[in-house]
């Protein structure tokens, strides 16, 4: 929580000023939306050719994944970076394997 204070004065005191921040903090985090947030890894899938593309997708939408990027390479290979929850990719990975019969190489970059 980040509390501004525009008047420069010290009319508040140090005590004063503690309570007014933390008064201020307190209201705004009562009325804030809650959301879970979990934490994320980023990885790619590369596919042998564009036939999998589908399943690569098909798999964003079960695992909440977010596509960052998406290139297709001269030798019909499509490579595909996306960030997921870090709780999610061995399942991912089992998923994008039987979809693609184990030809899309996953791997987690950051983990």
């Amino acid at each position: 929580v980040l509390v501004t204070r525009y008047y420069g004065g010290t009319q508040l005191g140090a005590g004063g000023l503690v309570r007014a921040y933390g008064g201020a903090a307190s209201k705004v985090l009562e009325t804030a939306p809650r959301q879970v947030a979990f934490p994320t890894v980023t990885c790619t899938v590369i596919a042998p050719d564009a036939s999998h593309v589908d399943a690569v997708y098909r798999c964003l939408d079960k695992y909440d994944a977010t596509k960052e990027d998406e290139e297709y390479s001269d030798d019909g290979s499509v490579y595909v970076e996306l960030s997921v929850e870090r709780g999610k990719t061995d399942e991912l990975a089992a998923t994008l394997a039987d979809l693609t019969q184990g030809k899309a190489e996953f791997r987690v970059l950051d983990d």
